[in-house]
């Protein structure tokens, strides 16, 4: 879980910077697809420090209902296994 929130963080940032240099983005499926699989955390995370992908909708409340559902399984799991 680590290292995948660590990707979404690295990800997220790179993207900003890619941005502001008019060079070539990573694709908006690829940072959620990361934010998928369990970087939501870290995706959020750097969002909110560097400000990227805030007013899009699919990011807005995509990536925090992503982080509520995996923290929703955490439990399930922690309390069922």
């Amino acid at each position: 879980m680590i290292c995948i929130n660590i990707l979404a963080i690295t990800l997220c940032v790179y993207d900003k910077l890619m941005a502001k240099m008019r060079k070539m983005r990573v694709k908006e499926l690829s940072l959620m697809l990361v934010s998928a699989i369990g970087g939501s955390f870290g995706m959020l995370m750097a969002m909110q420090i560097v400000h990227h992908k805030t007013r899009k909708p699919l990011f807005r409340y995509g990536v925090p209902g992503l982080l509520i559902l995996h923290i929703a399984i955490f439990i399930l799991l922690h309390k069922y296994l």
